[in-house]
């Protein structure tokens, strides 16, 4: 398919074309619902409404929050063992559905790297999709000294908006977006993990209502967290990803993505695809209709970052003849500059929300912070953190003077 031809294109460029001595850090982000209850399937004995022996008889009764509440998992996966031991995992939990007293209840159940954020809603916004980057990038502060970063995500609404690719741009993340419903295919979270993790989520609630000392098997939220917890540390701490980039064709080379992505997408024998810009009408065709994406920020901070040339078209023969300091020919055949008239003519494009998140941006291996009564504690940073304008930020290149129109 067109779309994600242009895709993998586009992804040999970021992947091939980066800076010289710079490794590339490939992370996959997606955002995953996770339920309050798993109702017991299989095994249940139903029975019609005339030969009902007792009243409710094989029935599983929950109650309206049970059936409805949810939280959402933003999950992280890298490329590599030794970053995916740095990939935060942040829960993102309604006020009403995670009182203050549970989150401070399950604090020592929390693993590193969890992160729970509480606010008026559990979905994904604007503002928390800006902490999420910003997040990232303190996770990796190490690392981005010799590399750089590629996040491949959906084109869901937060993620598009324009003070999101903005932000991203400011810390030198390049966002990699996947093609409009093809994430089911193309995207490593949703193709090689969410199903084992969803998996484990289901086998850590039964664990946990097993070993409950409610006389039913029913859980309290604290308890329910708890197996939350445990299921994601199961499946993503310390973990080899690197066959889910390769199976999708995230790794750079499309020679190793699966049978039924070859098929799909009716790859030719010339495998990979040439690392170029894919045409602002594949890009469109590939965003989707009503989605307008920024490719003008995207791309000029390609040529920003990227300071050397690709060797040549294809991926076969780069190397050797790169010239430092120059832009890559994909990227100079382009008007790909910040305000330029093929890129930039469009009304700026903000997600307007009702819902907003409480807490600020956790900072990792921040010891302690001082809650709004006055008190502080070691862990309580992943829970309530103080808020952007009154947190001593240790690292000053996550305040950009520009990112004023990412909301704090």
């Amino acid at each position: 398919m067109l779309q994600a031809r242009a895709f993998y294109a586009m992804t040999n460029l970021f992947i091939h074309g980066g800076p010289s001595g710079k490794r590339v850090i490939l992370i996959n982000m997606d955002e995953t619902p996770i339920q309050q209850s798993y109702p017991a399937q299989r095994g249940t004995i139903g029975v019609g409404r005339k030969r009902s022996l007792e009243p409710g008889l094989g029935i599983e009764r929950l109650a309206t929050t049970e059936k409805r509440g949810i939280i959402t998992h933003v999950a992280f996966i890298a490329e590599r063992v030794e970053i995916q031991q740095k990939m935060p995992q942040v829960f993102i939990a309604s006020t009403k559905l995670v009182p203050r007293y549970v989150a401070e209840d399950i604090m020592p159940a929390m693993y590193p790297n969890t992160y729970l954020w509480r606010g008026t809603s559990s979905w994904m916004n604007e503002e928390s999709m800006c902490r999420i980057l910003r997040l990232l990038h303190a996770s990796l502060r190490d690392e981005l000294q010799n590399g750089y970063v590629v996040l491949s995500l959906d084109m869901a609404a937060p993620h598009v908006v324009d003070s999101v690719i903005t932000l991203a741009s400011e810390l030198n993340i390049i966002l990699l977006f996947i093609p409009a419903k093809l994430t089911w295919l193309l995207q490593p979270l949703d193709a090689h993990v969410f199903q084992s993790y969803k998996a484990n989520l289901r086998s850590a609630y039964i664990r946990a209502r097993c070993s409950s000392s409610s006389h039913y098997g029913i859980l309290n939220k604290a308890q329910w967290l708890r197996s939350v917890f445990d299921a994601c540390d199961k499946t993503f701490t310390n973990k080899d990803f690197s066959k889910a980039f390769q199976l999708t064709g995230l790794s750079g080379n499309q020679a190793s993505m699966s049978s039924r992505i070859k098929a799909f997408v009716k790859a030719a024998e010339n495998l990979p695809y040439a690392p170029t810009v894919p045409p602002l009408v594949e890009l469109q065709f590939m965003a989707g209709r009503g989605v307008d994406i920024a490719w003008d920020i995207i791309f000029g901070t390609l040529k920003t970052l990227f300071t050397h040339a690709l060797a040549a078209a294809t991926l076969a023969d780069r190397g050797g003849a790169a010239q430092e300091g120059s832009t890559p020919p994909s990227l100079a055949a382009s008007s790909t500059t910040p305000g330029s008239t093929q890129w930039h003519q469009r009304a700026p494009r903000r997600l307007r929300s009702k819902t907003s998140l409480a807490p600020s941006l956790p900072l990792p291996h921040q010891t302690s912070t001082t809650t709004p009564g006055g008190a502080s504690s070691s862990r309580d940073h992943q829970l309530h953190p103080a808020p952007m304008e009154a947190a001593a930020l240790p690292h000053q290149e996550l305040q950009s003077p520009s990112a004023s129109s990412c909301p704090q």
